[in-house]
Formats: C-alpha cells, structure tokens, sequence
C-alpha cells in the first residue's frame, strides 16, 4: 500500500517573487537566462504541448513541444 508522505499547503499571503520555483541553476534563472544555451547552461523552455499520442501495455509514445521563439535556438528535426 502506498501512504502519501507530504502534505500540500498553500500561502496566499507570501509575496511569489520570494517562492522557490524549482530553478536548476540559480535562483530566477527561468525569468534571466542568458545565451549561449549548452549541456552546463540549458534553455529553461516553458512546454506548449504535452500529449500522449498512444500507450500499449508498459510503453507510451508522447508528443511535446518546448517554446523556443525567445531563445535563439534552432531545431533540425531529424
């Protein structure tokens, strides 16, 4: 059996530029990033489209597409 481990508080009253936003670099690096975008400094993209397109047994095959325009980025499919 599975118990839930956390319990999920909400706090309207903090002001949301002092709330963590799960950043993996530095604290508001979602809102200032910089280029050049590599392996030590990825593009924060914000995903448009997230669907599953089908799911048999133990697979699944999804569909996800990232907002690049801001970035600078090109994408080659291939």
């Amino acid at each position: 059996m599975s118990v839930r481990q956390y319990r999920l508080t909400e706090h309207p009253d903090i002001d949301p530029s002092r709330v963590f936003t799960g950043e993996v670099n530095r604290l508001h690096s979602f809102s200032n990033q910089r280029s050049p975008f590599d392996v030590k400094n990825p593009f924060l993209a914000p995903v448009l489209v997230n669907k599953e397109l089908y799911k048999e047994g133990d697979r699944s095959c999804m569909h996800i597409e990232f907002d690049i325009a801001d970035s600078k980025l090109r994408y080659d499919t291939g």
